[in-house]
């Protein structure tokens, strides 16, 4: 944070001066005393000066700066868990909002408030959480993030993740717990640029990445239009709790689509996606779409929004068969129809995809059932059905497809996943499992695990480049 020629810095000040030069910017935060020296060097370095340093960086100036730009700088809170005093954290929070408040007072103009926000420096301020809003994370990511205190956890020496529910506890504490092992994973359909990591987020097509469904889709697809809402479906026999949410129902483009896809759930990896169909069985399906001739004109929806892995036959026909449910996926099948004039075919993956497709209408388009993968002789149905899909008048991507599939798998490519995600995110097969109480021998409703898969594990962290090594050797740390 402090040396101003360090790499990781100057990518820092590159990223602070995009921010100013396109944004009507009134407050810069800085929490924690990283941050503070971040935003001094920042500022000394395009000329500006920080009388008392990251001490107070509220007295920082410079040319950059529009007059209205105010700096303020508060200790991190997670320094309380860390042996801080939490009262000295309230204090200094406290004392940075008095002094917004005299800039406000100083300044009515300056730091309007969001059109639905509001202002309460007419109540004492309490020190506490507040939910992340939705709008801050990408689409179809569990309701259980961002609120509630922290929502998940590392394990096995930081090669896993695992997320709980509003009813389990940090580190699963008062349950014994056991996943069955998925220390395994090999690199089959992985692709990446030379120089790329599969531990860190893309680097040469970073601009590749799934910007969401859009505003129209959006509040369809969370159950949000008014008469059209999921029903409740742990009353229907959904175990998964509730907080989780119904995130991951889609993938794909469901503007301009050549081809409807409905599939079943085959993994627990689109819980930590929040795209459909990310694991074993849909990158299958990918390599499988790739064999049609689409690399990106198709739309991917769930069979069901929720967890069904562990349901039997007869609830989860229940779920499909609910006006509710049907109701849903007509609009949600309408408006996606509506929006791709050139749709010419609706493949189904999977038994209950086949029985929610028996209760939509489909727009009289052709229609090919096949198995799920992990189903029974899936891979000679689906060769069978190839020469089906072949005799279908529907827009192909790639000039004279194969129509031939060997059974491989294909990497979720980057454009189905958020913003963000990791390389290796989307290929190994299944990298999330459901965990197992011990004392019951029975799946838990509260805990999931993602585990890094053994190939990446293995990897032997990049060297540094010399100007990397040149900054940590002269670090001021």
């Amino acid at each position: 944070a402090q040396d101003p020629d360090s790499p990781v810095v100057r990518h820092r000040h590159e990223i602070f001066n995009y921010i100013l030069e396109r944004n009507d910017l009134h407050l810069i935060v800085a929490v924690g005393r990283a941050a503070k020296e971040s935003v001094v060097t920042w500022v000394e370095a395009r000329g500006g000066n920080c009388p008392q340093g990251s001490s107070d960086v509220s007295l920082c100036t410079g040319n950059h700066l529009d007059p209205h730009t105010r700096i303020v700088g508060v200790k991190h809170p997670g320094a309380a868990g860390q042996g801080g005093s939490v009262s000295s954290i309230k204090a200094d929070f406290i004392n940075a909002l008095t002094r917004i408040q005299v800039w406000m007072n100083a300044d009515p103009g300056w730091l309007p408030p969001d059109p639905d926000g509001t202002r309460q420096f007419n109540q004492p301020y309490k020190y506490k959480g507040a939910p992340i809003p939705f709008r801050d994370f990408p689409f179809g990511i569990p309701w259980r993030l961002g609120r509630g205190g922290t929502s998940s956890n590392r394990k096995d020496n930081q090669r896993s993740i695992q997320i709980f529910s509003a009813g389990g506890k940090y580190n699963n504490k008062g349950v014994k717990l056991s996943y069955s092992d998925l220390a395994i994973g090999d690199p089959q359909g992985y692709q990446a640029s030379p120089g790329e990591v599969p531990y860190e987020p893309p680097q040469d097509d970073y601009r590749d990445y799934d910007k969401g469904p859009g505003t129209k889709f959006a509040r369809l697809l969370m159950g949000g239009e008014q008469g059209l809402e999921w029903p409740d479906f742990n009353a229907l026999g959904a175990t998964a709790h509730p907080s989780f949410g119904t995130g991951a129902i889609f993938r794909g483009r469901l503007e301009g689509a050549s081809v409807l896809v409905l599939a079943d759930q085959g993994s627990h990896d689109d819980l930590f996606t929040g795209r459909a169909l990310c694991g074993e069985s849909g990158q299958h399906i990918q390599a499988y779409l790739e064999a049609i001739g689409l690399k990106e004109k198709y739309a991917i929806l769930r069979s069901l929004p929720v967890d069904t892995l562990e349901l039997s036959t007869g609830t989860s026909n229940n779920m499909l068969n609910h006006p509710g449910t049907v109701a849903l996926y007509q609009a949600i099948v309408d408006e996606t129809l509506a929006a791709s004039p050139n749709m010419g075919l609706v493949i189904t993956f999977g038994p209950h995809a086949q029985t929610l497709a028996q209760n939509l209408n489909l727009g009289g388009l052709p229609l090919v059932s096949l198995k799920a993968w992990k189903q029974a002789g899936a891979l000679q149905d689906w060769q069978n059905k190839l020469a089906v899909i072949q005799g279908v008048n529907y827009p192909r991507e790639t000039p004279n497809p194969p129509f031939t599939y060997d059974g491989k798998r294909g990497q979720i490519p980057r454009i189905d996943l958020p913003y963000g995600t990791l390389r290796w995110i989307g290929s190994s097969g299944d990298r999330a499992r459901q965990a197992t109480v011990q004392s019951t021998n029975k799946p838990s409703p509260d805990y999931f695990k993602l585990f890094l898969p053994d190939w990446v594990y293995d990897l032997d962290p990049e060297p540094l480049s010399s100007s990397e090594q040149d900054a940590v050797d002269n670090a001021n740390i």
